[in-house]
């Protein structure tokens, strides 16, 4: 959380909120287990985010979702929806600029409207440093 902070904190220095929606309600830090783990609970009512509660109030929406979209099915759809409600000039996706950079910037969703993206948790870690390119 301190990381995104201060990340948002170059790009807006006067202050905001950063509001961070998951792309499932699994509360689990192991993306792996996560992921095993989702089939299983998939249909909870309560597993994904209704789309009338996603309201982005015109901020910048950053994608970091990893390489682990792809593992399933109904993710790729969430985030399929995810980007198809976020306004074209507010979305953004983290970008490997060298060995240990990584920067934000715009996002242009591909041909099956998704986004390929780093996860923040690593780009903000293990000594690497991500940067807004704008």
């Amino acid at each position: 959380m301190r990381s995104l902070v201060a990340l948002f904190k170059q790009k807006y220095p006067e202050g905001g909120v950063l509001r961070i929606c998951n792309l499932f309600n699994l509360k689990n830090p192991d993306s792996g287990t996560a992921l095993e783990t989702f089939p299983k609970i998939e249909e909870n009512k309560h597993m994904m985010t209704p789309m009338e509660s996603m309201d982005f109030h015109d901020g910048p929406v950053i994608v970091a979702t990893g390489g682990n979209v792809h593992a399933h099915p109904k993710l790729e759809e969430q985030l399929r929806r995810y980007i198809a409600k976020t306004p074209d000039d507010k979305l953004y996706a983290i970008v490997r600029n060298d060995d240990k950079v990584f920067a934000v910037e715009k996002a242009v969703p591909d041909a099956n409207g998704l986004v390929e993206s780093y996860h923040s948790s690593y780009t903000c870690s293990y000594g690497n440093r991500t940067i807004w390119a704008e």
